[in-house]
Parts: structure tokens; C-alpha cells; sequence
């Protein structure tokens, strides 16, 4: 599998992982480990620490001045 559509694979299992319980979880860590091909660890680091849906917080620079 190519690491563009591994990407687009955790895009898509990130999105129903935030949304689902926790029975709902294993099976789609499992379901992760089927189609990526790796181990259910990796799965749920990979997962865990999606970068593209975190939210970056911007520094604002605000003068200390009025």
C-alpha cells in the first residue's frame, strides 16, 4: 500500500474513531491493521496522533502596550 493511500486510509479511520465507544474502537484498530498491514500498536499510535486533524494553536502577538 502506497503512503498516500495509508494517509488517506487514517484520514478516514481517525474521523470514525473520534466518533465511535470503545467496542466500536477495536474493530476499527482491527480493521486498520487489516488494510494498513501493520501491527494494532502502531495502529493506535498512528491514530492517536493524527497530525492533520489537530488543532495548532497560532501564537497571537498581542502588544503589551495599549
Amino acid at each position: 500500500m502506497s503512503p498516500l493511500a495509508k494517509e488517506e486510509c487514517f484520514e478516514i479511520l481517525f474521523k470514525r474513531d473520534k466518533e465511535a465507544g470503545r467496542k466500536e474502537n477495536t474493530k476499527i484498530i482491527d480493521e486498520c491493521c487489516v488494510i494498513c498491514g501493520g501491527h494494532r500498536w502502531h495502529a493506535i499510535r498512528c491514530l492517536k496522533g493524527y497530525k492533520r486533524f489537530l488543532a495548532v494553536q497560532i501564537p497571537q502577538n498581542k502588544s503589551i502596550y495599549p
